[in-house]
């Protein structure tokens, strides 16, 4: 259980970072296959050589996920090489296209693992959706306070919070 619980967290790691590129970096297809020059493709294309070694290339993936996640943090802070950080992360998921992955929007992949999380517990969506409403309009009125203690409130009740600038996106802990 402890297996599939680590295994589905990184899942979603996977499609934040998809998400994301949708969203900030105008990606609207995954390619097919790796750029030549993507740093994943070597260790990719060892580990599906070897037998279909489809372990050792996910392996590799998550390690390339940790990697592109810091860099993705560094250019937000003012950083200058989104150039190869968007070559490289292409190349992560056109890995990950070859494997079954991004198939389908990012979107879809949250709508539909947060019905799945929620699906045996007793979370009042409504009243999830009516305390970020709340916690939106504190935050355009800048009542940092107020905005916080919903926040909290949300916390308690095991939602997460992501503010994007479509709006917040809630997911379960």
């Amino acid at each position: 259980d402890s297996y599939l619980n680590e295994t589905a967290k990184v899942l979603d790691r996977f499609y934040e970072l998809y998400g994301w590129m949708q969203e900030h970096r105008d990606l609207k297809t995954v390619p097919e296959k790796p750029d030549a020059q993507a740093a994943i493709r070597p260790q990719f294309e060892s580990s599906m050589d070897d037998d279909f070694n489809a372990a050792g290339a996910l392996g590799h993936m998550n390690e390339e996920l940790r990697r592109l996640n810091k860099l993705r943090t560094e250019l937000q802070q003012g950083a200058d090489e989104w150039t190869a950080f968007d070559r490289d992360a292409a190349g992560l998921l056109a890995c990950g296209h070859l494997l079954g992955l991004f198939h389908r929007p990012a979107e879809h992949y949250r709508e539909e693992s947060l019905a799945l999380k929620t699906s045996g517990q007793e979370l009042d969506t409504d009243k999830i959706e009516t305390l970020i409403n709340e916690r939106t309009a504190a935050r355009t009125a800048k009542n940092w306070q107020e905005a916080d203690r919903l926040r909290d409130e949300l916390n308690a009740l095991g939602v997460v919070l992501e503010d994007t600038p479509k709006g917040t996106v809630w997911s379960v802990k």
